[in-house]
């Protein structure tokens, strides 16, 4: 994979300033990371400042069921992002949603390195150990996290 310079993209419909914590369309292509001895990984910075992250705000930890990634998202967003797709969607395809989609598996609270500690059912699900390389993608209010094995295969097509 190249290097994680530029790896940025805005959508040409979002205004400029949505880089402040609102989400909308900015995200990240990609950046590359690693899973340390202790079950760590470490939030890129570009991705906090995409999030508008406070230093020792809580994340959800939840993950999809579709594809082998996990979701990293600040608290205060993660509850009013279901709350208003609850909201659109209506409660038949939300039951459907809450059943096959996402699910919350921890909270967490980065360490004063920026470091979130995984648990062992996070990283099974991803199919990654320790010390292996990890991808993390900025994703309008939350982080994908993947495992570099998985997220060659999902997005580059490569096996």
């Amino acid at each position: 994979m190249p290097d994680r310079e530029k790896h940025f993209s805005r959508d040409e419909n979002e205004p400029e300033n949505s880089q402040k914590g609102s989400g909308g369309g900015l995200s990240t292509d990609w950046i590359p990371g690693k899973l340390d001895e202790e079950n760590r990984v470490t939030i890129p910075e570009e991705l906090k400042r995409l999030l508008a992250m406070k230093k020792v705000e809580e994340l959800s930890v939840g993950f999809s069921r579709r594809e082998r990634l996990l979701i990293l998202c600040p608290q205060r967003n993660w509850d009013f992002w279901l709350a208003k797709l609850r909201a659109e969607v209506g409660e038949e395809r939300w039951r459907e949603i809450e059943e096959n989609d996402t699910a919350r598996l921890q909270i967490v609270r980065p360490g004063s390195r920026g470091r979130v500690k995984l648990n062992r059912w996070a990283l099974g699900y991803l199919g990654i150990k320790e010390r292996e390389n990890v991808v993390f993608r900025g994703r309008e209010k939350w982080i994908e996290l993947w495992s570099e094995e998985e997220f060659k295969k999902r997005v580059f097509g490569e096996s």
